[in-house]
């Protein structure tokens, strides 16, 4: 139960069938930005009967966190005592969370049911794109 509430967050109905995955590679922070990238027969299902059928379609009950660290995602630049020479800005912080999460889903969407993203970690990234950001995921 604890799973399916934290999977509530998730956007599962961008993830395609093995074969039909299309990504969004549009700059708009536009909510339905991604909308068109829904295949038909999934657009109008509700979320549990959704994952029910990825869950079915790839046997898998895995639900991949996406989490992007600061810390991580800009490791350069870093001086000895762990600061950034240069503080990234808000958009290449967003850019850079979104690419990663992108590869994340890449790597794992033949056998991930679910994605997580971690707000707390949108939130961070900043108080203007932040959220976009999360959404665009």
């Amino acid at each position: 139960l604890v799973l399916v509430s934290l999977c509530v967050l998730l956007a599962i109905f961008a993830i395609a069938p093995a074969g039909e995955a299309k990504e969004c590679t549009t700059k708009s922070t536009d909510d339905q930005s991604c909308a068109s990238n829904l295949p038909a027969s999934t657009a109008t299902m509700s979320f549990f009967s959704k994952l029910e059928k990825r869950v079915a379609a790839i046997d898998s009950h895995l639900c991949v966190g996406l989490d992007p660290h600061i810390k991580e995602l800009f490791p350069e630049g870093s001086n000895a005592n762990g600061k950034r020479e240069r503080e990234p800005t808000e958009q290449e912080k967003c850019d850079k969370a979104f690419q990663f999460c992108i590869s994340i889903i890449g790597a794992t969407a033949p056998h991930a049911a679910a994605y997580k993203p971690n707000a707390a970690f949108f939130e961070a990234l900043g108080p203007n794109l932040g959220a976009a950001c999360l959404r665009k995921v």
